[in-house]
């Protein structure tokens, strides 16, 4: 099968990584991906060093009728038998284009905050059960969406061997605790609660490592943050990492602080690498943690808990290790690559099978 897949995005997140991630599967199945976006952005990148075929489109908004002749275009040049569109601009231009071509459509929602422009696609689906409730509530058909869990690669066995490498390059010392934090330098991902609670904390050789872009507004507020409570030789800044799992390896806990989270790609990443977590209950979250069983969950918002919940850990290395293992059996029980490549093959086959008019 050829399909399109239309992501508007200039930046590194989860939703991208997710739609990279699977793209390449189905291209390694022999299915034809060929993906629209950006001129400059992470995900367009990727793709063409993948060796898919690209398409610069700028999608100005909702309603660039340009990029809309052109993506159609490129439909009837490529006789795309699917379009599937990420997040709500690559859903709206997936399903006008879907009205218009008479090629039939979908889209993934990644998040619990943006629930417009879902409508005109043919079916719908969700990364979390959280996701799928957040769009039953805002109206959409309970029917028409389906929940698969994000995926991932299994590299456990390859990156775990740079651990000892990792740590020297971090200058982590065989007794000092790393935790890491990996995600984009946003509120929702509550940086600064990470900070607050690495202040409370009874250990002192403890070093947060804060993977992200801190170029951005919050970021440079939580670098100042940083600075002023002179937190400088506890908390290292190390930009983004396009390869997280070698940083992983040499992690002994992982915190997932959000605010707000559909299904963190970050929170998967640590758990395939058999890392002890820390996560707030919010989301998506709970549906990958279960409570002193896979994890730890604390309260959004709760620097405290936090704190608590970390010195826990380091005070309980035989739990850690415990939560770590049933972390990682949950991994391959539920979020593999193959279990969201099968169930998302299955899906576009269903809908390639009735076309654009057809019901799921």
């Amino acid at each position: 099968m050829r399909v399109l897949t239309i992501l508007h995005s200039e930046t590194l997140g989860g939703a991208e990584k997710h739609t990279i991630t699977l793209m390449n599967a189905m291209e390694e199945k022999g299915h034809n991906m060929i993906f629209a976006g950006v001129k400059n952005g992470w995900i367009t990148i990727q793709s063409r060093n993948l060796g898919l075929k690209t398409y610069n489109i700028r999608m100005r908004g909702f309603y660039d009728m340009t990029s809309v002749i052109k993506l159609a275009y490129i439909i009837k040049k490529e006789k795309i038998d699917l379009i599937h569109g990420h997040l709500t601009r690559g859903a709206y231009y997936a399903g006008i284009l879907s009205k218009l071509t008479g090629t039939p459509s979908l889209a993934t929602a990644h998040s619990t905050n943006a629930s417009k422009h879902f409508g005109m696609v043919n079916h719908i689906i969700a990364v979390s059960n959280a996701v799928k409730q957040f769009l039953i509530n805002s109206n959409y058909d309970e029917h028409k969406i389906t929940r698969i869990y994000n995926g991932i690669n299994d590299l456990y066995a390859i990156e775990n061997k740079k651990r000892n490498e990792t740590r020297i390059s971090l200058n982590l010392k065989n007794k000092d605790i790393s935790i890491a934090l990996i995600g984009r330098f946003i509120k929702d991902k509550a940086q600064d609660i990470a900070v607050k609670a690495i202040q409370n904390t009874q250990h002192k050789n403890i070093t947060l490592f804060f993977a992200g872009n801190t170029h951005t507004k919050w970021g440079k507020k939580i670098k100042n943050m940083v600075n002023r409570h002179r937190l400088n030789k506890r908390v290292i800044f190390l930009d983004e990492v396009d390869n997280v799992y070698p940083l992983l390896a040499a992690m002994d806990i992982v915190i997932i602080p959000s605010r707000r989270e559909s299904f963190s790609l970050s929170l998967l990443e640590a758990i395939s690498m058999k890392k002890a977590v820390i996560a707030s209950s919010v989301g998506g979250i709970p549906e990958i943690i279960k409570d002193k069983e896979s994890g730890l969950l604390v309260a959004p918002n709760n620097p405290k808990q936090l704190s608590k919940a970390i010195d826990t850990l380091i005070e309980n290395p035989i739990l850690r290790n415990k939560l770590a293992e049933s972390a990682r059996n949950r991994f391959l029980e539920l979020f593999t690559l193959n279990h969201m490549i099968d169930a998302t093959e299955q899906i576009y086959k269903n809908l390639i099978k009735r076309g654009s008019h057809g019901r799921y």
